[in-house]
């Protein structure tokens, strides 16, 4: 037996797959010629495809119009090693000019409308090669990228950057048994319909009789990058930038869940006779999936080759040229292939909507309906029904009966449901805790799919008479129940009601809970209870009370006072509730202070402050001004700068009642002023002047002495503090004698203070 494996590679894009390569497939074979002594001469035959469009793919049709093509040979000693042969055992590579290109003709269809621009080319390049005869095989290769970007579905998304590999192996027994390979006897199928079913002769004409068998393979792939032209022998005998891409070759990627022997997805799997090469299966992604075909030549149970061809198939929508579809919003539904449900549940009349497609293709249709033992036949394409009756009707939607691309639907018509919904409910409106939902199916048409209990936070599924609930919230509430039968028709019945049992665990907060007189103590209540939905009343334990959720009060006396709230719904029930320990209110101190001495000057010394407040007082805070402070009850303070001081005192009660009180403190500055009662004005330098002696005369703010003699007679006068007396009569005139005069001195301090001395003085000679 004789066996070949053959590749071909063909991308069918539809327009809005612009981003293609344009290179979508190819395959090799080669036909033995002759026997010229130890050589063979053989012709190849290398098919590439492109894709049609867009028009800018011509670019890469014409830069690939002469291509080059790598002979390698394996070597004997050492066999993983793979070594350039070219033509006739030259180095050098071949260099091959397409011949014109073909457009490959698309698949017809009896039933369904291929999509529209859907083109493929073939190009042919052909070449001979004299080889001679060896022990080991040669690869003849043409290496080229790049596939598509993310396009194919089977193919991780950087399959731009595989390679694609078109080539053909000549082993030692098909070079000395003078083989040729198989041809394909068909055009790759450009177009494949989405789940319908596909039947593709992939098979091969042998014309020396050898046996072939067929199978998936896994696709190539060549090291080649994007961009770069191809595979060359050696980049020292080539364009900077190209690549040698000897023996081995690369397998694909793929995911795991296309594995190369199922590369679609289909139902039944798309998969591959292995006797016949015939295809079939139905697909059901759509995409563009990669599928490498295997073929292998066996004569006398020796394998001659193997020859690759590779090809890709694009999944699209085919319309069908006849399709049933109908329209009727949410109440229609789709069973099976071809079989529609419609509910009416509000009415006996129904209009169906007829959305077939292909009307150009529509030649006649009917629809029959079995109503009330007779088979009655309706033509309109959107026809309305008056049906006499609730219940279940079957009907046959009919387009082009008897010819060959016809379609055909029943039609299960549902009117009205037959469910009575007796949705009620009991509870006690006084007391918190669950409400009973209780409901009865009394009848239906046809069996019920599910009952659904509505309420505000969570649902509930089950054919049962009754359901306990409890609310977590109060006020307007909202229950519903839904039953629905088979037929999706439903039976909706909704309660509205008041939840408003009183609450038993309601606290009463204050803050603060203990106070001094005048404080203001804020009242809530836990859980919050809005007043809209009961009517409420605090009562304070004094004359005081409020209808507010959340008031405040001021006491006006001190002592403990009892605090409640009552709470009122609209059923009338009524509950009370208690602050625990009650509001307790303390009085209010009164601070003061007194201090000694009165008059203070920087001279005096320390002063004693004593504190003359409440009794109920037991802390105090002393502030001297911004010079120090003091926590004693009675502190002293030294003062040392004169002018007025503010004296501040706090004072507390163990209940953290508080009071305050301020005084301004004047200190005076230190002054001392004094006179001699005698002077003796007789030049000799000791007790010639008579003034004054003291501390901080310069701060007079004003100053005036006056002397008198006996008879009353001003003898001397001044303002100045610093100016004395000589004993002459104004200090100029003539010596005034022996004898007792009269000083009277005023002087004024800069804080206002006056003072006078008047007394007598002796004028010795």
């Amino acid at each position: 037996m004789k066996k070949v494996f053959y590749c071909i590679v063909a991308f069918w894009l539809l327009p809005q797959i612009a981003f293609a390569t344009h290179i979508v497939g190819g395959d090799m074979t080669y036909r033995f010629m002759e026997r010229q002594g130890d050589n063979n001469r053989y012709a190849f035959t290398l098919k590439i495809y492109y894709d049609c469009y867009p028009a800018d793919g011509h670019i890469a049709i014409d830069s690939d119009s002469t291509i080059t093509i790598a002979v390698y040979q394996q070597m004997t000693v050492s066999p993983e090693l793979w070594r350039l042969v070219g033509n006739n055992n030259s180095s050098r590579m071949l260099l091959v000019r397409r011949q014109p290109v073909i457009t490959i003709p698309n698949p017809t269809f009896e039933c369904i409308v291929p999509p529209p621009n859907i083109c493929v080319y073939e190009g042919i390049f052909e070449f001979e090669l004299i080889l001679k005869r060896l022990p080991m095989p040669y690869c003849i290769t043409y290496q080229r990228c790049c596939r598509n970007q993310s396009s194919i579905a089977n193919l991780p998304t950087n399959s731009q950057n595989m390679g694609s590999n078109y080539h053909v192996f000549l082993s030692p027994e098909a070079q000395q048994a003078n083989n040729s390979t198989p041809k394909f006897n068909n055009y790759p199928n450009t177009t494949i319909c989405l789940g319908e079913s596909l039947i593709y002769d992939h098979s091969a004409f042998e014309s020396e009789g050898d046996s072939l068998s067929y199978r998936f393979s896994q696709p190539l792939t060549s090291p080649g990058m994007a961009g770069r032209p191809g595979c060359y022998a050696s980049p020292a005998a080539t364009p900077v930038g190209n690549y040698n891409c000897p023996p081995p070759l690369q397998y694909a990627a793929s995911f795991p869940q296309y594995p190369f022997t199922q590369p679609m997805a289909g139902n039944p799997v798309v998969a591959i006779d292995p006797v016949t090469g015939m295809i079939r299966g139905k697909p059901y992604s759509l995409g563009q999936f990669v599928v490498a075909v295997c073929v292998e030549e066996w004569r006398a149970g020796v394998l001659l080759g193997k020859v690759y061809r590779e090809f890709q198939f694009n999944v699209v929508n085919c319309p069908k040229k006849v399709d049933i579809a109908l329209n009727q919003a949410d109440s229609v539904r789709r069973v099976g292939d071809k079989e529609f449900i419609i509910a009416k549940c509000d009415s006996t009349t129904i209009t169906i909507l007829n959305h077939s497609k292909q009307l150009r293709y529509v030649n006649q249709f009917y629809w029959e309906f079995n109503i009330g033992g007779v088979l009655r036949r309706f033509t309109d394409w959107h026809p309305t029904i008056a049906f006499p009756d609730t219940g279940y009707y079957r009907g046959v939607l009919w387009v082009n009966k008897g010819e060959r691309c016809y379609d055909s639907a029943y039609v299960n018509v549902l009117i009205g449901s037959g469910i009575k919904n007796t949705f009620g409910m009991t509870f006690d409106s006084c007391k918190a805790g669950p409400i009973r939902f209780k409901s009865e199916i009394l009848s239906s048409y046809f069996p019920i799919k599910w009952v659904r209990w509505q309420l505000p936070d969570t649902t509930f599924y089950g054919d049962v008479p009754f359901r306990d609930y409890e609310y977590k919230t109060q006020g307007a509430q909202k229950a519903r129940l839904t039953i629905r039968n088979s037929f999706g028709c439903d039976a909706d019945k909704f309660l509205n009601f008041n939840y408003q049992p009183i609450p038993d665990d309601v606290n009463l907060l204050a803050t603060p809970i203990k106070g001094c007189l005048n404080t203001n103590v804020v009242f809530k209540s836990t859980p919050i209870l809005p007043d809209s939905l009961f009517q409420l009343k605090w009562t304070f334990g004094d004359v005081g009370s409020s209808t507010l959720p959340n008031p405040t009060h001021v006491y006006a006396q001190a002592g403990n006072y009892p605090v409640t709230m009552s709470l009122r719904n609209r059923n009338g029930c009524e509950k009370t509730f208690s602050l625990r320990n009650g509001i307790s209110i303390y009085p209010k101190p009164t601070a003061d202070f007194d201090y000694n001495p009165k008059t203070i000057h920087t001279a005096t010394g320390d002063v004693q402050f004593k504190n003359a407040s409440s009794t109920d007082v037991t802390r105090w805070i002393w502030q001297f001004g911004s010079k120090g402070g003091s926590v004693l009850e009675n502190p002293t303070h030294l003062f040392r700068d004169t002018g007025n001081v503010t004296v501040r005192l706090w004072v507390k009660t163990p209940y953290g009642c508080s009071d305050s009180i301020a005084k301004t403190v004047y200190i005076e500055p230190f002054v001392s002023y004094a006179l001699p009662n005698a002077f003796t004005p007789n030049y000799d330098g000791h007790n010639d002047i008579f003034k004054g002696i003291g501390y901080a005369t310069s701060s007079f703010k004003t100053f005036s002495m006056q002397i008198y003699n006996r008879w009353g007679e001003v003898v001397f006068q001044t303002d100045s503090a610093d100016e004395g007396w000589n004993g002459r009569k104004y200090n100029t005139g003539e010596m005034m004698p022996e004898g007792i005069y009269l000083y009277v001195v005023r002087y004024q301090s800069f804080t206002g203070k006056e003072t006078i001395l008047n007394n007598y003085i002796t004028l010795i000679r």
